[in-house]
């Protein structure tokens, strides 16, 4: 029997504390094997508001939830049993064994938002936090739909960052313009 679950959150802004909710609650929807999940991406305050940057975030978390979800092939596991021992393998580790070597490039799921860079070169770049990152892919997104076609689809969002770029603002997350 097919059954629905959500991925809510009571956080007022896209913060910690919105992430940690959103995790906490898609884990058990993901693990319990929901058919449907409803409010997953964007949701804040309980329901009341909702942000367009948290959709991001959200829909990053929930590809690396998917990514995480998927079962090894047959084929993939068949292999690893095979997998030399790592005293075996060339300076002790499997880093260059030719099983490694093989998925190096397609093993590992690379997030949208999180920034992997060490902190003297993210602090170079302008220390930019997961926030204004999601509100960058927003804001670029936003750019290639007005290249593309229909204006109307975004011309009334406003996002939570202030004018200056910096931190979002206090209150209610991104609203939509109905003007």
């Amino acid at each position: 029997m097919p059954y629905r679950s959500s991925g809510v959150c009571a956080a007022n802004m896209p913060d910690a504390q919105a992430a940690l909710e959103t995790q906490m609650s898609l884990w058990g929807t993901m693990t319990g094997g929901a058919d449907m999940v409803m409010h997953a991406a964007g949701w804040m305050e309980g329901g009341l508001s909702a942000s367009f940057e948290k959709m991001v975030m959200d829909a990053d978390m929930i590809q690396m939830l998917q990514a995480y979800m998927q079962p090894t092939s047959r084929s993939a596991r068949r292999r690893w049993v095979w997998m030399p021992s790592p005293r075996s393998a060339r300076g002790g580790h499997f880093f260059g064994t030719p099983q490694t070597m093989e998925r190096f490039e397609t093993a590992f799921y690379a997030p949208m938002l999180s920034d992997w860079r060490n902190f003297e070169t993210w602090a170079e770049d302008g220390s930019k936090t997961a926030y204004q990152r999601a509100n960058a892919a927003l804001q670029a997104a936003a750019r290639r739909v007005s290249g593309a076609g229909d204006r109307r689809s975004h011309a009334g969002m406003r996002s939570t960052t202030s004018s200056t770029g910096g931190s979002p603002r206090v209150g209610p997350s991104t609203t939509i313009n109905r003007d």
